[in-house]
């Protein structure tokens, strides 16, 4: 789920300095988990912190989580401990809902939930720019705001600024909370690096074992009564091809379809049922 906060979106209409590198994170975590064929929900803020049906959810990305209560945590504590993962943004915690700062390091109330502390914090020049490195290799740019982590001793790290005088430095961090776990990470994110942080998470495709598509092709699944259905739309003005690793039977027109390539024909759409 995403979460959305109407105290921190009508806030940031305010303090718009850094709005364009924080809606180019969201474009791009919504583009990245529909190219692993993972449904996101528009989570409301105030369902996520009334504990309202959060079981459902693998993850949350809470990326604009700047003004917190105190008593706001308690919630998404119990959500990672319950399994789910809770991903921070940069900037979090440090603000209440009257948008008074805490008086405590940064992130605030969130300190103990990450297991890191902003130690230092640095505003980028879009000309300069800055880079972070995730542990697997992928490299990404760290627009808008950059913040340097510590990390405490049972927090690992994820990703580490590559550029500046703050290089090696952490900039992403997991901490295990319970069965679950609590993520923060410091810099707004490109597509690369949306990419990044859900492979460091292990939250890949739940499809890839029967069905290999271009990024031109959503996916979309949904349970019933007769199981589970697949719902593939070309949403481009081409034919594009998807691969077929599992025998399936095509809703639409009632065909058994073997393993191997279809083409979908430009804004085709398909309904697979798991043969």
């Amino acid at each position: 789920g995403i979460v959305q906060d109407y105290d921190a979106e009508s806030d940031a209409l305010i303090a718009s300095q850094h709005a364009a590198a924080r809606r180019g994170t969201e474009t791009a975590l919504a583009a990245a988990l529909s190219f692993r064929h993972l449904t996101a929900d528009r989570v409301p803020a105030r369902r996520v912190l009334e504990g309202e049906g959060l079981s459902r959810y693998c993850a949350l990305f809470y990326l604009d989580a700047q003004m917190l209560d105190a008593a706001d945590v308690a919630p998404l504590r119990a959500y990672a401990e319950a399994g789910g993962t809770v991903v921070f943004g940069p900037r979090n915690g440090y603000r209440d809902r009257r948008g008074w700062c805490h008086e405590m390091p940064f992130p605030g109330v969130l300190r103990e939930l990450v297991g890191a502390e902003v130690v230092e914090f640095n505003a980028i020049d879009p000309q300069v720019g800055s880079t972070l490195v995730f542990e697997g290799g992928a490299e990404c740019v760290a627009p808008g705001i950059n913040d340097v982590l510590r990390a405490d001793e049972d927090t690992e790290v994820l990703a580490c600024y590559a550029r500046h005088w703050y290089a090696d430095e952490a900039a992403v961090t997991v901490r295990q909370v319970g069965r679950g776990r609590a993520v923060y990470v410091g810099s707004f994110l490109d597509l690369v690096g949306v990419a990044a942080l859900l492979d460091a998470l292990g939250l890949g495709d739940p499809l890839a074992e029967w069905i290999e598509a271009p990024q031109e092709v959503e996916i979309v699944s949904r349970d019933g009564e007769a199981g589970p259905l697949h719902v593939a739309m070309n949403f481009s003005a081409a034919p594009q091809t998807v691969r077929l690793r599992r025998a399936v039977e095509e809703a639409i027109s009632g065909r058994s379809l073997p393993p191997g390539e279809e083409v979908l024909e430009p804004y085709g759409v398909r309904l697979y049922r798991p043969s």
